[in-house]
């Protein structure tokens, strides 16, 4: 819909005009506001689910314009997706699947209603995906304005764009490419087996490790704001207050996190 695709420029916008760290949780919330839990006026509803086999796929894209993204683990064994939405948002939603060459294709559509000079598209969206526990080659994400919140998932590679919004991440493992234009990325629960890259263009960044890696390469840099890292051993060749770079040992995997306005912290978790 344009008018998230507005939502989202005016946020890039106004974030760097504020040139503030911390303006990541100020995106969240304005999410929050529009389309999180409690934002509109009716009831949550179910309006679609779908189940599918685990064993017909290995890859997944899934597309949406303004919506709340959750993956998490399946405790049955097949896969399943539920749209669900605040009877009282005047748009019309529809969720279209397919499969074909081993990759299961989700993509939520949301089309305002006509006869209305101004619709009220305010109210609760919410995606929930549920996987089998097993290795997927692929997971692909994009989303205009809101969340996308995975936990408990391992992928080959894993490639998420958001507009507006936020990416918070739990327990994954998997070759990872983040982007979020304004909002925030949150890792949590990682363990360095694969390269991550982090980009935002008006936000925070925050990498909590389970355990500081014997290698690895290291390069950390905000145009405005401050970057730290309390991983132990790391040898800088640049280490100043928004820009860090270096290596742990050699021959490591990679963690490239860069934001034009905000704080970036890569830890170890306490």
């Amino acid at each position: 819909m344009r008018s998230y695709q507005t939502i989202s420029r005016l946020l890039v916008i106004v974030l760097l005009a504020v040139g503030m760290t911390g303006c990541g949780s100020f995106t969240t919330n304005v999410g929050n506001v529009v389309i999180g839990e409690g934002s509109g006026s009716g009831e949550l509803i179910s309006l679609q689910k779908e189940s599918f086999k685990v064993v017909d796929f290995d890859k997944i894209d899934i597309k949406a314009e303004a919506m709340a993204i959750f993956v998490t683990k399946s405790t049955t064994d097949d896969a399943e997706v539920e749209l669900l939405v605040d009877d009282k948002i005047d748009s019309k939603f529809t969720l279209e699947t397919s499969l074909k060459s081993s990759k299961l294709d989700i993509n939520v559509k949301e089309k305002e209603k006509g006869g209305s000079i101004i619709n009220d598209t305010r109210g609760e969206r919410k995606l929930n995906i549920s996987l089998p526990d097993k290795l997927y080659n692929q997971l692909t994400i994009n989303n205009n304005f809101g969340l996308v919140d995975i936990n408990d998932l391992n992928t080959e590679s894993l490639d998420i764009k958001v507009d507006a919004g936020s990416i918070q991440l739990k327990s994954v493992v998997g070759e990872m490419n983040l982007e979020v234009n304004a909002g925030q990325i949150v890792v949590e629960g990682f363990s360095l087996e694969n390269d991550l890259t982090a980009k935002t263009d008006a936000g925070a960044i925050r990498i909590d490790l389970n355990a500081s890696p014997k290698a690895a390469e290291i390069k950390l840099v905000s145009e405005v704001g401050s970057v730290s890292s309390n991983l132990e051993g790391i040898d800088y060749s640049v280490n100043s207050t928004n820009k860090k770079t270096g290596t742990i040992g050699s021959d490591g995997y990679r963690i490239n996190a860069s934001t034009s306005v905000g704080d970036i912290q890569v830890n170890l978790k306490n």
